[in-house]
């Protein structure tokens, strides 16, 4: 197996989620994950929603239940 190309600005997908589920409100992990062109559109748009709004989602509900 040959490598034929790599990315310039490439995370591996462990690097990505450590800055987003561990590091969450950290503008410049951020905006590292912005520049990231192969990023599904999903990803980017949470990341996008979360660099805007500075907010994390609250998933309580998801993971404990509904009180």
């Amino acid at each position: 197996m040959t490598l034929t190309s790599r990315v310039d600005n490439a995370m591996t997908i462990k690097v990505i989620c450590e800055m987003f589920f561990a590091e969450l409100l950290n503008n410049e992990k951020l905006v590292l994950l912005k520049q990231q062109n192969r990023l599904s559109n999903s990803w980017m748009d949470k990341v996008l929603k979360r660099s805007a709004n500075s907010k994390v989602k609250n998933w309580n509900s998801r993971l404990l239940g509904h009180a």
